[in-house]
């Protein structure tokens, strides 16, 4: 496993632990996934920050990305137009990226999405989807 296959990998855990806030706003959960990920990033094994770990973590057009090859999509309320708009960044995309719901309207094109762009697409792309269900927002699950 190259590096940027463990950032992937480790960017899908560090989702897969954050819990979205309880409040129903896109903009604070959006947020709150950003300074999740921007903290985690950058922590070494030993819980604390690594002098070697300098991986930089941005917010650019609705997307964070970790590092130069790894992008994450969050969604709030997935449904069909929502599958539409992250068929397109996948489609358009290099490197790996991840699709975070939050909160699904629209399960089967949820389910659509995940089974067409799960896994890995040629050289130059593996996508990922993680669903955060709102009776979880605030409450911590796992």
């Amino acid at each position: 496993m190259n590096s940027d296959q463990k950032l992937f990998r480790d960017t899908v855990e560090n989702i897969k632990a954050w819990i979205p806030p309880e409040e129903e706003n896109g903009e604070e959960a959006y947020e709150s996934l950003y300074s999740f990920l921007s903290e985690r990033t950058n922590i070494g094994k030993d819980g604390f920050l690594s002098e070697k770990k300098q991986i930089p973590v941005k917010k650019d057009s609705g997307l964070i990305s970790i590092g130069e090859r790894t992008k994450v999509k969050m969604i709030e309320g997935f449904d069909e137009e929502s599958m539409e708009e992250a068929s397109e960044l996948i489609e358009s995309a290099e490197g790996y990226v991840v699709v975070v719901a939050c909160g699904i309207s629209d399960v089967k094109s949820w389910r659509m999405l995940e089974n067409d762009y799960r896994g890995t697409r040629g050289l130059d792309l593996q996508v990922d989807f993680v669903w955060k269900e709102e009776q979880f927002f605030g409450v911590d699950k796992y």
